[in-house]
Order: structure tokens, then sequence, then C-alpha cells
């Protein structure tokens, strides 16, 4: 953070265990704002926030968006300062059935809802530019449909076979 003073935000990429699949994440903020509109970009546990980006900007945990209010805290910050993410493996998390995302996934998952709702409301002109929907009809009937949500893209072929891309993460 020393090296970039304009980062606020920074998280790395990450292991699961126990399948010990690594979890790479976009690295640069213009991918990381447009994605933050819609997934988890940035692990919680494994980031660090510049104290002055949330003071100048009063903007604290919200208790209304718990067990999802790192998530919210994330929204709140898209447009006030950049992101990044270390493209490295700098933490390891261990998911198991008493994580508090398995035992509060309903409440977790209305208060994902809630953010949702205010990310968009709050950034327009980045959520109509990071969202798109198409389809093909034949005849009336969905031959292809396509939906971008920030950078990954997901595909219907006769509203039955599904599949998802996600652009390659680039370096600069």
């Amino acid at each position: 953070m020393e090296n970039n003073p304009t980062v606020g935000v920074v998280g790395s990429w990450y292991k699961n265990y126990p399948n010990g699949k690594i979890k790479k994440r976009y690295v640069l903020d213009k991918q990381l704002q447009p994605e933050l509109l819609f997934f988890y970009t940035i692990l919680h546990p494994a980031s660090m926030i510049r104290k002055t980006v949330l003071i100048d900007n009063n903007i604290r945990y919200e208790e209304e968006f718990s067990p999802a209010e790192d998530y919210a805290l994330w929204g709140r910050l898209i447009g006030k300062t950049k992101f990044a993410n270390i493209p490295e493996v700098l933490f390891f998390y261990r998911g198991h059935e008493t994580n508090t995302s398995k035992i509060q996934a309903k409440k977790m998952k209305e208060g994902v809802e809630k953010i949702y709702k205010f990310m968009h409301e709050e950034n327009p002109e980045l959520y109509s530019n990071s969202y798109t929907k198409k389809e093909i009809r034949l005849f009336n009937i969905p031959v292809f449909s396509y939906e971008r949500k920030a950078c990954t893209h997901y595909y219907k072929l006769f509203n039955c076979i599904k599949f998802k891309r996600k652009d390659k993460i680039k370096y600069q």
C-alpha cells in the first residue's frame, strides 16, 4: 500500500481448505469495482483497508447488513478509493459447517440482496456499463441467451444448456 497510495483496499488470492482450490480474483481496480456490484471479489479476512479512506468518507460496518457487513463496506467504498488484489496466495480459508456463511446463510442472502440494491442505486453508470442481457429467439422460442455481469459472461442454449466464462485476469 505504501507503493500505491491511491489504493485504499487490497486483498489477495486465497486457497480453500479442505479441497485445496486456489481462488484467483481480479487484480486491477478497473476490473474489481464493476465485479463488486455482483460478487465478492475481495476476501475480507485477506484484506487491508486504508484507515483514512474510512474516516474521510465516514464509512463503517453497518449492523443492518450483518452477517454480510464486510460486503456492504466494499459497496460503500466503490468510487471512493481504488481496490486491488495481490496475485499471490496469501491467505488460507478453511470452510466447514460452522462457518458464519453456512450457519447464517438465509440472513446473509437477505443482507446481500439489500447491498446489491444500494450498490446499484448509488452507482447507476457503473452498473449499466457492467450489466448486459440479450436473447435470441426463433419462432418465439429462446434459442440463445447471453448475460454479462461485470467480467463474468453467462450463456444459455435452448434454455437448458448453461455455461459461464470469466475473462482472463489481465496484469499491467
